[in-house]
């Protein structure tokens, strides 16, 4: 039945076919070049590791070995974190003792400013209190003065 087909093609349709079979051809054989290649990895593989066992004991090493990088690696992120949290809490502590000095070095000038504003209110106080009894007495002696006058006058 497949020949009578072939048979009505034509010459152009005749060479479609041949091209097409020759492209899949040359695809299955760069297949069968790549699993060959492959196949003679794996044994080269097995071969090296000597049994599938070897190799799993090797994988293994594998990853016990990355275990323990990743072990180490945790243990000194935990070390680094407590150093850097011991820093922070020095540098907390020194932060509140410059505060502290800061505090008290500002009560201690706020005090000594009340203090000399207390002893210049009180100088000034006593100045104007030493004025006005200055004055008084100047009104005093000017009444008397002026009561003398006047009992002279009429005298």
């Amino acid at each position: 039945m497949m020949s009578k087909r072939l048979q009505k093609l034509n010459r152009r349709e005749l060479l479609e076919i041949l091209v097409e079979q020759s492209e899949k051809i040359e695809t299955l054989e760069r297949q069968l070049a790549d699993a060959a290649a492959a196949l003679k990895d794996k044994k080269i593989a097995i071969t090296e590791s000597g049994s599938i066992a070897e190799a799993a004991l090797k994988l293994n090493a594998v990853f016990q070995s990355a275990d323990n990088a990743v072990s180490q690696y945790m243990e000194n992120i935990e070390k680094l974190s407590g150093a850097q949290e011991k820093i922070c809490a020095q540098r907390e502590a020194e932060s509140q003792r410059k505060a502290s000095a800061i505090i008290a070095e500002a009560k201690r000038k706020s005090e000594t400013m009340i203090a000399e504003a207390k002893q210049q209110s009180q100088a000034y106080w006593d100045e104007v209190n030493m004025k006005v009894s200055s004055l008084l007495t100047a009104q005093k002696e000017f009444q008397q003065l002026i009561s003398s006058k006047g009992t002279q006058t009429h005298s």
